[in-house]
């Protein structure tokens, strides 16, 4: 059995401790209630692959479940698929990609994509730069799913 501890994610400060999910069976009533629409599960279960806590480390898994929640404007599901993109972890590297996702997630709240915002914008074009913020508006539709 685990025991206590914080598993932190790409998206920084958020926290899967294994008193959420500590064996096969939670995992399995966690994976349930994502598969139902529930976009915290369908985050965490995008934490769980990224950081392969639980299960084998899967980047295109967490995209997957990312962009899940993502579909419901959870800013931090965009947060996550900004640093997927960022990085290339699961996807192609795409910093248009990148700004757009970190875009998405600060509109919607999330004030520390500003940061990455910043980070991401000094290694872009002025013109690739208003392309991502044009596409932040509709993120989903500049997705292929």
């Amino acid at each position: 059995m685990l025991e206590k501890a914080v598993f932190m994610t790409k998206a920084k400060n958020i926290e899967v401790t294994p008193e959420l999910i500590t064996n096969n069976e939670e995992l399995s009533d966690f994976m349930h209630a994502a598969n139902q629409g529930a976009a915290s599960a369908q985050y965490i279960l995008g934490v769980i692959y990224d950081t392969g806590v639980i299960v084998d480390q899967n980047y295109k898994e967490a995209v997957f479940w990312y962009l899940q929640a993502a579909k419901q404007r959870y800013k931090e599901a965009e947060f996550a698929l900004g640093t997927m993109y960022a990085e290339g972890s699961g996807v192609m590297q795409s910093d248009v990609l990148a700004l757009m996702w970190y875009y998405a997630a600060d509109k919607n709240g999330y004030t520390k994509s500003r940061d990455q915002i910043n980070i991401v914008a000094k290694r872009m074009a002025p013109e690739d730069i208003q392309r991502a913020r044009v596409m932040s508006v509709q993120p989903l539709n500049c997705i292929k799913s």
